[in-house]
């Protein structure tokens, strides 16, 4: 790992790139009794395509934010956060315009909720019926919240100055008849 020293904030940030593309930054914090992990991917809200082996691949609307819920199934049946809230760890997940990230703190087995995390990010698990049960949590969860009105106040003055076609304008969330289209696996 290649190491940079910040010396007006007296840390240091430990980078490498894998073989897969995934940039890998550790920050040391010696004395502190959390741990903290962040995984994230630069696919969110405003992308509904990406290139696999060359080729495009265009999914609906709110599909990032739609798998952000997915990806917490295990095949057992059970939860990711479930698992990883069993140990003490405070996970959780969300979906921005432009990426998608998962994240705990813990102060203890953190190494355990390390490989939790990587596991479940890493090999997604998708049954015919725990997909159509995500459409329809994922209808719900992408409805305004208090915290959310002044966002879409926001966008609603906004949005008359943008060109209508920028995918800025889209919600993470997607819509209603946007999730309804992934009805299986191989629609992913």
């Amino acid at each position: 790992m290649k190491e940079t020293f910040y010396e007006r904030i007296g840390e240091a940030v430990c980078r490498e790139r894998l073989t897969n593309g995934l940039e890998v930054c550790v920050v040391p914090k010696p004395g502190y009794a959390k741990k903290y992990a962040f995984f994230s991917t630069r696919y969110g809200g405003m992308d509904t395509r990406f290139c696999l082996d060359g080729q495009w691949l265009n999914t609906p609307a709110g599909i990032a934010h739609y798998l952000e819920h997915k990806m917490f199934d295990t095949p057992d049946g059970g939860n990711a956060l479930q698992t990883l809230s069993s140990t003490g760890a405070s996970p959780n997940a969300f979906t921005s315009t432009a990426i998608t990230g998962y994240h705990f703190e813990c102060a203890d087995q953190f190494w355990d909720n390390l490989r939790t995390l990587l596991e479940f990010v890493s090999v997604p698990y998708f049954t015919k019926e725990s997909v159509g049960r995500a459409s329809c949590t994922n209808s719900t969860s992408g409805q305004s919240k208090p915290s959310e009105k002044i966002s879409t106040l926001t966008s609603t003055l906004i949005r008359p100055c943008l060109n209508p076609s920028t995918s800025s304008l889209r919600s993470e969330a997607g819509v209603l008849l946007s999730i309804a289209t992934v009805s299986t696996p191989c629609a992913l």
